[in-house]
């Protein structure tokens, strides 16, 4: 059976003065440039043209989207985008209406996307909303507050460390991570702050297995780690996989009650 869905993301509209900043600090060598070899959907592209994402996340994950849904009998029926500093969201929710639709999506990672379960349900509009990771962090569960509830999201496991069995193999290093973390800022731990700890992590790893900080040396035993636990998932990296996880990294979560919990399949 063909389903329908409805897309929408963030714009970004990072302004002239903040990609100029950016662009400076790139060509000052303070921000990495896209590398070569980098995938398309990966390499940072404004995407200039109406209606089309300027957020980097917003348009791989438009791109991707659209690419694969065909495949699981989906159709895309709207596509939108909206700016991140948005406080209302009801005038694009509103032209989904009457669609037939049985689904939203929405791609972003700023505040803003708490808006789209409350401006939903403000208009009646009672489909599933499917959020993306950039949703894993419990402030905007509770900026959204009861209409958020029911949303979905693939994430990491760092969100339901606690509801895993205890023999399962991240969740030492999660529970430590939370722990540590939590106790020092005084505020929920994310699936953000594990990025840089995994990155360190990694780092960390590769330059005792290379026995050296020379950069190629380095590189060469990122490439040959295997079995690293970190908070998103157990990495495995080889020349031609530079991501090191698979889809079994992710757990499909909802909100229940204002808290992160595994959906249910």
């Amino acid at each position: 059976m063909q389903r329908r869905l409805v897309e929408i993301g963030i714009d970004g509209r990072a302004g002239d003065a903040e990609r100029q900043q950016r662009e400076k600090q790139r060509q000052e060598g303070r921000l990495a440039a896209p590398r070569a070899d980098m995938p398309e959907a990966c390499k940072a592209d404004p995407g200039q043209q109406h209606g089309k994402p300027r957020h980097g996340g917003g348009k791989a994950g438009k791109g991707q989207l659209e690419k694969f849904a065909g495949e699981y009998g989906i159709t895309v029926a709207i596509s939108e985008v909206y700016d991140k500093q948005a406080t209302d969201l009801t005038d694009i929710l509103t032209k989904l209406k009457g669609q037939q639709i049985e689904a939203v999506v929405n791609w972003s990672i700023v505040p803003a996307q708490s808006l789209v379960a409350k401006n939903m349900k403000q208009i009646g509009l009672d489909v599933p909303l499917f959020q993306s990771h950039g949703f894993g962090n419990i402030k905007y569960a509770e900026a959204g507050g009861e209409p958020v509830n029911g949303t979905l999201l693939p994430c990491g496991r760092i969100l339901i460390a606690e509801a895993l069995p205890d023999d399962h193999p991240q969740k030492k290093v999660l529970m430590e991570y939370k722990q540590d973390y939590e106790s020092r800022f005084k505020e929920n731990a994310s699936t953000f702050g594990g990025h840089p700890y995994d990155a360190l992590l990694i780092l960390t790893e590769a330059i005792k297995k290379a026995g050296s900080t020379d950069r190629e040396k380095v590189r060469d035993a990122i490439e040959s780690l295997t079995g690293v636990v970190g908070t998103a998932g157990i990495f495995n990296f080889s020349p031609e996989d530079h991501n090191g996880l698979t889809m079994e990294a992710f757990e499909m979560l909802t909100v229940k009650d204002g808290r992160f919990a595994i959906a249910e399949k």
